[in-house]
């Protein structure tokens, strides 16, 4: 799974799910964070079966069923800043491997199943 946002309501192919927000209230960013954690996508690929077959696809609706961790606003804060660095990062062809943030990401999706 990789997720980005897109601000300026671009169009893309159908080879692309989208989504929209009915309002503010939710963090995109760090929702953003989530999905592209390596063990969100760990756990999805368990479940879902798809990881190595030929023409995987990420399946919307299956993607909905997901567990997502509820998170405080702090969280959220924290999440939409490690969004915005990995895009940095990205944009310098950096790994963000090295990022303390990630930890944090990967472990605030599996503490609440504990």
């Amino acid at each position: 799974i990789i997720t980005s946002i897109d601000t300026n309501g671009y169009y893309h192919l159908n080879n692309v799910h989208s989504l929209k927000l009915r309002d503010d209230s939710f963090n995109i960013y760090a929702l953003s964070s989530i999905l592209n954690s390596k063990d969100f996508n760990k756990l999805y690929h368990i479940k879902s079966m798809e990881k190595g077959r030929a023409f995987a696809q990420i399946d919307i609706d299956f993607l909905l069923t997901m567990p997502l961790p509820d998170f405080s606003e702090q969280d959220a804060g924290i999440l939409q800043e490690f969004y915005f660095e990995n895009q940095k990062n990205k944009m310098k062809n950096k790994s963000i491997s090295a990022y303390e943030l990630e930890e944090v990401v990967n472990h605030k999706i599996f503490q609440d199943r504990d």
